[in-house]
């Protein structure tokens, strides 16, 4: 039964993390009504590496960083999303909608990952929800 409420919670965290990207995407669409024109000022390139020996690894990823002006102040953000393929090449021009009470807070028209990436997060927590029900049963009965 340990096992079974384990993976059910690792299933309703996921879910959750991915509903609370859903949330926090469908608040930005709501709160970032200016649009202006920004470009990719840079892809920032992080290289990680985990385990030791044999086991090493290395995965690298990519963040678009964007700039947009907004009243004569250039804002300046690195997106919060890495990728493995960068998804954006430094001068792209890309269409940025803003709040216009905290211009910081933006979105990118171009850029979906984040709203992807809460539905992998949600559809994953789903997945091993379904699984525990059905599975962990049938194995440890």
């Amino acid at each position: 039964m340990g096992y079974f409420l384990l993976v059910i919670a690792f299933g309703l965290l996921f879910a959750g993390i991915g509903i609370g990207m859903h949330m926090n995407n469908q608040k930005l669409l709501k709160i970032c009504t200016r649009q202006t024109q920004g470009l990719v000022c840079d892809v920032v390139r992080d290289v990680s590496e985990s385990g030791s020996g044999d086991d090493r690894s290395t995965s690298v990823m990519f963040y678009p960083v964007f700039q947009y002006e907004v009243d004569g102040r250039v804002v300046t953000k690195k997106s919060s999303i890495g990728t493995g393929r960068p998804r954006f090449s430094q001068g792209d021009a890309v269409t940025v909608f803003y709040n216009p009470d905290k211009v910081e807070q933006h979105y990118i028209k171009e850029d979906r990952s984040s709203s992807r990436a809460g539905i992998v997060f949600a559809a994953a927590g789903a997945l091993i929800i379904v699984l525990a029900l059905v599975l962990i049963p049938q194995f440890f009965g």
